[in-house]
């Protein structure tokens, strides 16, 4: 008889990795004997295959096994090569036992629960043992019966070890390694079926639900099966209890009265710490709270979808949770170990008549508190240890987002929610935050994706001490990775503590924000707090932002288009704005260093690396209260933007040093560039506060040039301006000029080098050139240079400069001339360094012009 193989979804050979394997030889083996099966054909069951590969990479679906039959086998090993070259088997039972095995597993299913015997291994693929089991925990079970009946596969090949699930007779079947990592015993387990519900969403299905319910809480625990295709009227609340596993995949779970849907308590009960029903996993299932909305719905309370107190060990997990009313979709009060995995929570109305409850959170992470807690004792045990991953929060169908997707909103002295990771998510919108960390510590959001939220779209907040009577001062705060997009107000991320409440270890880096309505990222009353590798783009406020606190780092940002200061620092002792690139404000500055709004002032800020463009006002700020700041290696750029200067330096900014910075490339003069009211900073490596010091102003790239002829008068034809207060004593500037000369007869031509226009003093005089007879076109060069030995109005200058021609004769000639004495003129006003020309004899045919001239500062 020929068995059928091969020719579904889950027969694809793949890496270790997940990729596929086109084109690839497969051995063919007899399950549990190893013998080679060589008797292979195609479907048709008649056409004899010479040798079996998987389809090639052009094939629709490459690296799948295309179907085939075998001669008198039920049961066959793959067998391949893996990247070390060892043999690696995979087993697949024919496809006509699968279809009797699903028959005779769904008979074996009790109707109402029952005993399960048998125990559950788990083997490598090379493992030919199969374990004895008449049923199996419901995950297993619902995979198994899918895999049976051809709907799926599960997982791909991990370390040489299959991770798939496969059945073959009646009762026996594979569960490997990778799927399930232990063996586990489950004789003695116990499955309860709810049956006898009425499944039509309207009828109230609570009692046949909390039956099955009870029955797992008198057996120990237990797995509670709700089949899936029906909608469960709930018209209470239902009660979980210890060890208990509810299995809802495929079906609906509505509140039809005006209360939630499940909780691990009675309104009787009272626990205290974390001793109440615990060890409770939700999977799958919508759990639609069903929020009155005025049209549809019946919940107009403010009541919980799902809520666990005073307890340990909760998970759910694949779950669809909606239409919640005024409170949370899912709370988790005094709760030690929660997760919560590739949930949805869709839907959120505030029923309060008033708007009070527009805070109120999808997952809620809270403590046993009265007014907060809805059982004693009230001992302000604290949820912990919590895990939010791969979620979605928006709004369903009929209503819009929560107030907040995440967080916490009560608190009490000494009590701090530890160890929370918000990860992986995406949160389509809040009234208020996303996520609102509220006396967290040891807190973890990272990769979320955030948009449209009222506020912040990540906060982290304490009670205010002066009103509490006390202080919290958490640490260790960690937001990375996250996408943030469009939150109306606040900042996109902001951790903000107290003058008494400091947060330490806060770390907020690699995240984006776009649109922000309020500032970028911020953080204030933190110690050395790290706001480093974000990205800004088009902020309405301050980009990055840390006020008062210790030692803010900020490094590595990128922050296009800030509505206000791309970096600030307010009100901070030490910290270092380092390595960041601004391109564009609307208003004020690239990087703000000063005062904050209660006069606390910044001090030993460290302003370095920084490379600004198109501020709207100075690149870099020392406000009022700025003091022992250092700026250094800084560039900054005009750009578009409309800054009057590279840096400005408010009077009682004091004990400054600004140094080597590149202000180059603006058009400023030196006065214009470093804008120092009457606090001069210290501007050269030796102490000096002369301007500009170390730093580059004014390259001078746009000098002038022009030609002499006809004519014996003595002509600039070459210059460039030394602005004036430009020059410190040690400044040193170069003019160069190249040109060309073209004569009549054999005139001769003097060149001088002046400071101070055609009528100022000679810095270089060069002896007549006679030149070759009607010479044309011929080369020359001048390098002169000046340098300024004392500043003021008699200030004093001395230089030199060399002349190189091609204008004798065939053979280039040189002369190189200095200053014999000092000359005086006044650097604090402008001073033209320009290159001249004298002929002897008038001639239209005598004609000398400077075509390259560049003028810099060189020291």
């Amino acid at each position: 008889m020929l068995y059928t193989f091969g020719g579904s979804p889950a027969d694809v050979l793949m890496t270790e990795t997940g990729d596929v394997v086109p084109d690839y030889p497969l051995i063919i083996r007899r399950a549990g004997t190893g013998e080679r099966v060589t008797a292979l054909y195609e479907a048709n069951g008649v056409t004899p295959i010479g040798e079996l590969r998987t389809n090639g990479a052009s094939h629709p679906q490459p690296g799948a096994v295309r179907t085939f039959k075998a001669d008198d086998v039920t049961a066959i090993e793959y067998e391949y090569l893996d990247a070390n070259g060892q043999p690696v088997r995979w087993y697949q039972p024919a496809r006509e036992l699968a279809a009797d095995a699903a028959a005779k597993a769904n008979a074996a299913l009790p109707a109402a629960g029952g005993t399960m015997t048998g125990t559950l291994t788990h083997h490598t693929a090379s493992d030919t043992a199969i374990a004895e089991a008449s049923l199996v925990g419901a995950e297993a079970f619902d995979r198994y019966r899918r895999l049976a009946n051809g709907e799926q596969q599960w997982g791909s090949g991990t370390a040489g070890r299959d991770v798939r699930l496969y059945r073959s007779g009646a009762k026996a079947m594979t569960l490997t390694a990778a799927l399930y990592p232990d063996a586990v015993s489950l004789a003695g387990s116990r499955v309860f079926n709810v049956i006898g519900a009425i499944g039509d969403g309207v009828a109230d299905d609570r009692a046949v639900i909390q039956a099955q319910l009870d029955a797992a809480r008198d057996a120990g625990g237990g797995i509670v099966v709700l089949p899936p295709g029906r909608t469960y009227g709930v018209g209470t609340f239902l009660v979980v209890y210890d060890r208990t596993v509810i299995v809802a995949y495929g079906a609906t779970i509505r509140a039809i009265g005006n209360s939630g849907i499940l909780r691990n308590f009675l309104g009787s009960e009272t626990f205290a710490g974390y001793s109440g029903h615990s060890g409770i996993t939700i999977l799958g299932g919508v759990w639609d709270g069903n929020a009155a909305d005025g049209v549809v719905g019946t919940v107009t309370g403010m009541t919980n979808v799902l809520g666990f107190v005073h307890c340990t060990d909760v998970t759910v997990r694949d779950a669809i949770i909606r239409n919640t009313s005024s409170a949370h979709a899912l709370e988790f009060n005094s709760t030690d170990g929660a997760r919560v995995i590739n949930c949805r929570f869709e839907g959120f109305r505030d029923n309060s008549g008033n708007g009070s409850r527009q805070f109120a959170e999808a997952v809620q992470i809270d403590l046993a508190k009265s007014g907060s807690s809805s059982i004693g004792q009230f001992d302000n045990t604290p949820s912990r240890n919590v895990t939010v991953h791969g979620c979605y929060f928006g709004p369903s169908s009929r209503l819009g987002p929560p107030g907040r997707a995440v967080g916490s909103h009560t608190v009490a002295d000494g009590v701090y929610y530890d160890n929370i990771t918000v990860t992986g998510c995406r949160i389509d919108g809040a009234l208020q935050e996303g996520i609102h960390g509220y006396g967290w510590r040891r807190a973890v959001v990272a990769d979320n994706v955030i948009t449209g939220t009222g506020l912040a779209a990540v906060k982290f907040t304490v009670p205010d001490p002066a009103s509490a009577g006390y202080a919290l001062t958490p640490h260790s705060i960690d937001v990375h990775g996250n996408v943030i997009e469009s939150n109306a107000a606040e900042a996109a991320v902001q951790v903000i503590g107290f003058a008494t409440a400091l947060y330490r270890g806060v770390a907020i880096v690699g995240n984006t924000s776009r649109s922000s309505g309020s500032v970028g990222f911020r953080a204030d009353y933190c110690n050395g707090p790290i706001l480093s590798d974000n990205i800004v783009d088009s902020s309405s406020s301050t980009g990055v932002f840390a006020q008062f606190g210790t030692d803010p780092v900020m490094s590595g940002n990128s922050v296009r288009n800030a509505g206000s200061n791309a970096l600030n620092v307010t009100g901070c002792v030490g910290g270092a704005v380092v390595g960041n690139v601004v391109n564009g404000t609307t208003a004020n500055f690239g990087v703000f260093v000063g005062q904050a709004g209660d006069g606390t002032s910044a001090t030993d800020v460290l302003v370095s690396g920084n490379a600004i463009t198109a501020p709207a006002s100075a690149g870099i700020r020392l406000s009022t209260g700025a003091a022992r700041c250092l700026v250094v290696g800084n560039r900054v750029r005009k750009g578009a933007g409309a800054a009057t200067s590279a840096l400005s330096m408010a009077a009682s900014a004091t004990g400054c040093s600004v140094l080597h910075n590149d202000f180059s490339g603006n058009g400023w003069s030196t006065s214009a560039a470093m804008s120092v009211s009457t606090a001069a900073p210290i501007t050269s490596p030796a102490g000096g506060s002369g301007l500009p010091g170390s730093n580059i102003v004014l390259q001078l790239n746009a000098p002038s040039s022009a030609t002499a002829a006809n004519t014996t008068a003595e002509t600039v034809i070459a210059s460039g301006t030394i602005p004036g207060g430009d020059a410190v004593a040690g400044s040193a500037y170069r003019l160069v000029a190249h040109g060309v000369a073209s004569t009549t007869g054999t005139p001769t031509l003097t060149l001088r080098v002046r400071l101070g226009g055609v009528s100022g003093p000679v810095i270089a005089q060069y002896a007549a050139v006679t030149t070759a007879s009607a010479i044309s076109n011929r080369g020359w060069r001048v390098e002169g240079s000046v340098h300024c030995i004392s500043t003021g109005s008699s200030g004093t200058w001395a230089g030199g400069g060399a002349l190189y021609h091609h204008l004798a004769s065939t053979t280039g000639a040189a002369q190189h001339e200095l200053t014999d004495a000092p000359i005086t003129r006044d650097s604090t006003v402008d001073q033209l360094l320009v290159i001249t020309a004298q002929w002897s004899v008038a001639s239209a045919s005598n004609t000398v012009a400077a075509t390259a001239v560049q003028v810099q500062r060189a020291a």
